[in-house]
């Protein structure tokens, strides 16, 4: 898995809790996330390291995948940005 990172703005609740709300490319087009349809726990491929994956609705109803690994976030490369 190629990774992508991107810029995220979030909302850090007083309990700690971390909420994406957009996702920022490197081309800084903003997409606004719609619903977190759900957010789990995941191993890593590398060295068994978790990351939490976020599965996210955005606002033009496309569903991806979107990970914070290690402070850092990330979706996974499609075929034609390889």
């Amino acid at each position: 898995m190629l990774k992508n990172f991107i810029k995220v703005i979030c909302l850090y609740d007083i309990n700690g809790n971390i909420k994406p709300l957009y996702v920022v490319y490197t081309n800084e087009l903003i997409y606004k996330i719609k619903r977190i349809i759900s957010k789990e726990a995941k191993n890593t491929f590398e060295g068994g390291e978790s990351c939490i994956r976020y599965t996210c609705l955005f606002e033009n109803n496309q569903k991806r995948d979107l990970f914070l690994d290690a402070n850092k976030w990330y979706v996974e490369k499609v075929d034609s940005q390889a």
